[in-house]
Formats: structure tokens, sequence, C-alpha cells
């Protein structure tokens, strides 16, 4: 059972060769020149885009987050040594077993999204995206010191150690 107070970010899987490697892998990644700040979440939503078919415009899946690294796209996916994008720097979120949500989380106005902070409560009850969205002031949506810039090879850090460092 996810802890209802945990904060979750909610962010895209725009193929569903990118959901596989989530459920099969245990990894998503976020280029660090657009990740959102902060980024540091118990947990990572997912947001399904048209790609999906019947299936598009809804958050339908969770997983917590055990780990961040920081890793060259190059090392992430080596079978794409020669992508325009294979030597920039990109988060890689570890994650544990991939959770279908018992209730998807539909986007029935809002079809381009980037990413949501929110909680898990808040993921487990809402009806529409708009229900995510934290309130200013909340505990959801107080925010955390960005982490410094990566200078290049492997870092990580678990989720508690990146609240301590850039709480």
């Amino acid at each position: 059972m996810p802890d209802p107070e945990g904060s979750v970010l909610v962010a895209v899987i725009n193929s569903p060769t990118d959901l596989t490697r989530v459920r099969d892998e245990g990894w998503y990644r976020i280029p660090v020149a657009r990740a959102p700040k902060p980024l540091a979440s118990d947990y990572l939503a997912l947001y399904l885009t048209a790609a999906f078919g019947e299936e598009r415009w809804a958050v339908r899946h969770y997983a917590e987050v055990y780990r961040y690294q920081v890793m060259e796209r190059a090392e992430l996916l080596p079978s794409q040594p020669d992508h325009p994008r294979a030597r920039e720097l990109y988060y890689c979120l570890r994650l544990g077993p991939l959770q279908l949500l018992e209730r998807p989380v539909p986007s029935r106005s809002w079809k381009r999204v980037t990413f949501i902070r929110t909680s898990m409560d808040r993921l487990l009850v809402a009806s529409d995206l708009r229900g995510l969205r934290a309130t200013v002031g909340s505990a959801d949506s107080r925010s955390r010191t960005s982490p410094p810039e990566p200078g290049g090879g492997e870092h990580q850090w678990s989720p508690e150690e990146w609240r301590g460092v850039y709480a």
C-alpha cells in the first residue's frame, strides 16, 4: 500500500516502448536540462499520451522511486550511440515495480502535460488531472533547492539522501 502522504511526480510516457522499459527494466529518464524543480519524489506516476490509443490522456500507473542517478543518454540507451542527444545528461529514476491505479486519472481538458507535482492521496482520489494540482502553501507544493548541475559521471541518490542534501 503506498504512503498516502508520499510526494508524487506525474511525468509523461510518449511511447509504448518507454512504458515497457519502465515495467521491465525499472527505470525512467528525464533530461537534466528539462527536469522539473524540485525533482525529488517518493513516487513517479505516468501520464499516457495519444500513442496509447484508448488508454491515452490519463494517469494509469505509478511506481516507488528507489534512487536517482545522473548518466549520459548513451549509457541509458546503448543501442542508440549516434542519437543527437547521446552525450546529454539525464536523470535516471530507478523504480520499484510498476503498479496499476485502481481508478485511472483522465485528462478531461488538458492533453499536453509535462510534469505535475502532487501527493499520493490526491492521486488515489482524483477524478480528473486538474484534481492533482497542489495548492499554494500546501505540503505538496513546498519547494526544495534544485540540485547542482551534474558534472558528468554517475551519481546516485536515494530519495532520502536527495532530500537531506537538497532540502
